[in-house]
């Protein structure tokens, strides 16, 4: 567990990244989020801040998911309105191209009066392959958009990468995409 103490420094010593080294270290946690970890330790070691790689991981493990406006139910309930041949063309330009799916879902939506962004889509993508991989054990048909998400479909995305499984990497995202939200970082 890492002490409060290095926590503060790590965060504010990621609050203060310029944004060459953050999108750097950003595509480092997308490629390989065990690199990522092992680069911010790296960074922090030069500011004098000495912390491990569990310390590290553990410190992203305190961050909170990303927030989304729309809940997980209803993006399943959404889901379930579709018609199956757009839910086949959604599974198959996810299988192709993950933007494109990801934009048709946000056209989608729009269609039905849902407001989502490209971001919120992929965190509940997201949500939903966590849900499906928790209930693996159980005997369960899964859709064919589940199927995708679950057996890897889903690509990195050119949206800043937002589309990343859960973990060191998506708890880095979380943290960046805040301070973003926050003011913190201006682009």
């Amino acid at each position: 567990m890492i002490s409060s103490a290095s926590a503060k420094q790590l965060k504010d010593y990621l609050e203060s990244l310029p944004p060459d080294t953050e999108n750097q270290l950003s595509d480092l946690f997308e490629s390989d989020s065990d690199l990522g970890v092992k680069r911010l330790v790296e960074l922090a070691a030069q500011q004098d801040i000495q912390v491990t790689t569990d310390d590290v991981n553990s410190f992203l493990d305190q961050l909170p998911d990303p927030e989304t406006s729309v809940s997980l139910d209803q993006f399943k309930t959404l889901k379930q309105s579709i018609s199956p041949e757009i839910e086949q063309e959604i599974t198959g330009l996810i299988l192709t191209d993950y933007d494109s799916g990801v934009d048709r879902i946000v056209e989608v939506a729009s269609s039905k009066g849902v407001t989502i962004s490209l971001e919120e889509v992929d965190v509940l993508l997201d949500q939903l392959e966590d849900e499906a991989e928790e209930n693996e054990d159980e005997n369960i048909e899964l859709d064919a958009v589940a199927l995708t998400a679950v057996a890897g479909g889903k690509g990195a995305s050119r949206r800043g990468g937002y589309r990343r499984r859960r973990g060191a990497g998506a708890r880095y995202r979380s943290l960046r995409n805040s301070q973003r939200r926050r003011g913190r970082r201006g682009y």
